[in-house]
């Protein structure tokens, strides 16, 4: 249609099935039959170190191992099972083996706390856990918060608690295992619970199918162009979408994986070369975070040695910061925009695909129908008019079914039976998508989208907070959002105190490096507080932990909490 946004092409769905297979097919845990039945010698994965590969054959002994300790607890098709457990072995070994049950996994962040953590655990009301040993403390600390789990399966040799009235505490090797189904799910089965941004409420769970999952890695394989030979660095939370464009990508394109705990920006070009990666994942602020800390360390403008690294899939990485880059870590960047309810709404073709500075990709019209329309009234805009994201799935089971147990939420992202993402965009005539901004309060931080009522709820926990409102206000072209806490309080407030206080139940990167303490909050005639205001008021008022040098990593390793 001509001088609109909508972007398609001729019957997308028979190409599709023609390059996957059939629809019955796709899923993860077929892939995984596929691997051990081809290659169960071939290295799979490592931790940190690419001398210790497990096999695609004992990964999958892993795995149904596990898988027959759940079944034996009575987890099955329709059960909920929750994981706590970093970015390891361990942690992938439970995922697929609650899919191998016929069971929804249930990953939650492993820097999750207070609130946000009780929130996770007990959304999708499931009464099984899975708990990483390194994690059985923090979830103690919050037992009699958690209202649904009831057996918890403690992963490696510790010490678990007695059991309570309610809760039972066990190790994989004291239930007696018994076979796990043979079933494989439909692809519209869910697969997968994966939290994503509250924000004017607690994370919302994204329920996605089984077709959901593995269509992520396979669009992953096709855009990255991965074959058996390519060796995937993740070093993400396995809470997040991630887990699918690594992992699962890795598992279907019968690669090798190297898992790291942990993302420090001055090691990362090191790990990158001793990994012997040929691609990975880094969002726009991770790196922005890795130039800096070059900066910092006074390396060589000339582009720094990468080893085998071919390509980097980004996301939110401006023109700017992806020419930056290319030029100074000799990067190929392949940017694209997707979410976790809908994964790469626009993307190019392949990595070979030359994009113009800022685009995003265009609409992925294989899988979806794509249209930018006016967030206040739905009516499609215009070339070159900014609207937002919003798209329909052309065919079932490709993403997400629902938010568990937020109808509320899901039916207002599915307004005029389209998608709504919450993203603005423009198009041009070549049918370029450019992400221009976010149309709710959702602040981008460190690679992760933070709710500011997480924030707000754990500072209205402080003695003298009245009223409190979380914003992120932009720190430069290109840069990620900095936090600002607004407060009402009703006496004097120890700035460096309420820092420790936010770092004992928050997440490192939702600490707000400002703090504002003002007189009210501007309200609308409703009685709404006016973030927008909020976010384009001057800092000079606001204490900046910053600029005094206060440290939230040097408190939560005095306190114990990282």
């Amino acid at each position: 249609m001509m001088g609109r946004t909508e972007h398609s092409v001729p019957d997308p769905i028979a190409g599709l099935h023609q390059a996957w297979g059939s629809p019955d097919s796709w899923n993860l845990l077929n892939a995984w039959r596929t691997r051990v039945e081809e290659d169960a010698d071939r290295p799979f994965l490592a931790e940190s170190s690419v001398d210790d590969f497990v096999t695609y054959g004992q990964a999958w002994q892993h795995i149904r191992d596990l898988a027959g300790v759940l079944t034996a607890l009575g987890v099955s098709s329709g059960d909920r099972v929750v994981i706590l457990g970093k970015t390891n072995a361990m942690t992938v070994w439970a995922w697929f083996a609650v899919n191998l049950v016929g069971a929804t996994e249930v990953t939650v962040n492993a820097s999750y706390r207070g609130a946000p953590l009780v929130h996770a655990v007990n959304l999708p009301r499931a009464e099984v856990a899975i708990v990483a040993p390194e994690m059985l403390t923090r979830f103690v600390e919050h037992e009699e918060d958690f209202t649904a789990v009831r057996r918890v399966v403690v992963l490696g040799d510790v010490d678990v608690p007695e059991p309570t009235e309610t809760r039972s505490y066990l190790r994989p090797g004291e239930v007696e295992a018994a076979q796990p189904s043979t079933v494989v799910p439909h692809f519209t089965d869910p697969a997968s619970i994966l939290y994503t941004s509250g924000t004017s409420g607690p994370a919302k769970g994204v329920v996605m199918p089984h077709g959901q999952t593995y269509v992520m890695a396979r669009q992953t394989i096709e855009l990255l162009s991965l074959t058996a030979e390519d060796t995937f660095y993740c070093f993400h939370s396995l809470a997040h979408a991630t887990k699918f464009t690594a992992v699962a990508s890795t598992l279907v394109a019968g690669g090798r994986i190297v898992l790291d705990p942990v993302f420090e920006p001055d090691a990362w070009a090191e790990r990158v070369v001793a990994t012997e990666a040929t691609a990975t994942v880094a969002h726009g602020p991770m790196l922005e975070m890795v130039l800096r800390a070059r900066e910092e360390s006074g390396a060589s403008p000339a582009a720094a040695a990468l080893g085998r690294l071919r390509v980097v899939l980004t996301a939110g990485a401006s023109a700017d910061l992806a020419k930056d880059a290319e030029r100074l870590l000799g990067l190929r960047c392949v940017e694209a925009f997707g979410m976790t309810e809908a994964y790469l709404i626009t993307r190019p073709e392949n990595e070979r695909e030359r994009v113009p500075a800022g685009s995003c990709g265009r609409p992925n019209s294989a899988l979806f129908e794509v249209r930018l329309v006016d967030p206040e009234t739905d009516d499609e805009v215009g070339i070159g008019e900014i609207g937002e994201i919003t798209v329909r799935p052309l065919h079932p089971g490709t993403m997400m079914r629902e938010y568990i147990h937020m109808p509320e939420r899901t039916i207002e992202s599915w307004r005029n039976l389209r998608f709504h993402t919450g993203d603005l965009a423009r198009m041009d005539e070549s049918g370029w998508v450019y992400f221009v901004d976010r149309v709710s309060d959702r602040i981008r931080r460190k690679a992760e989208n933070i709710s500011s009522y997480e924030i707000e709820r754990a500072a209205l926990e402080y003695p003298l907070v009245q009223e409190a409102a979380a914003v992120g206000v932009p720190a430069g072209p290109g840069l990620d959002d900095e936090i600002k806490l607004c407060l009402v309080t009703s006496g004097p407030l120890d700035y460096e105190a309420m820092i420790e206080h936010l770092v004992r139940l928050l997440p490192h990167y939702m600490v707000p490096r400002y703090i504002d303490v003002v007189a009210e909050l501007p309200r609308s005639v409703t009685n709404k507080v006016q973030k927008a205001r909020l976010r384009v008021a001057d800092l000079s008022t606001a204490w900046d932990r910053t600029a005094v040098g206060v440290s939230v990593r040097e408190i939560a390793d005095r306190l114990g909490v990282r």
